[in-house]
């Protein structure tokens, strides 16, 4: 079975509070809760904005197994 990576970029200064709405976030849910029955999603999170990273981390999925690789 194939395998997707969905990203979504927010320029540094996306407030959600000001640009989602109510139907925005029921879409969202939605399509999360079809990819979960599906068995398709294997991760879903959110980043905080560029200015508050501490430091770059790389996360390798290898079936289960999730590997995180710090460059500090």
């Amino acid at each position: 079975m194939a395998r997707y990576l969905v990203s979504i970029h927010s320029p540094n200064n996306y407030d959600p509070f000001l640009s989602e709405n109510k139907a925005m976030s029921l879409t969202i849910d939605q399509l999360n809760d079809e990819m979960k029955a599906a068995g398709i999603r294997i991760f879903v999170g959110g980043l905080h904005p560029l200015s508050s990273a501490k430091f770059p981390v790389v996360c390798f999925i290898r079936g289960s197994r999730i590997n995180y690789l710090s460059f500090i």
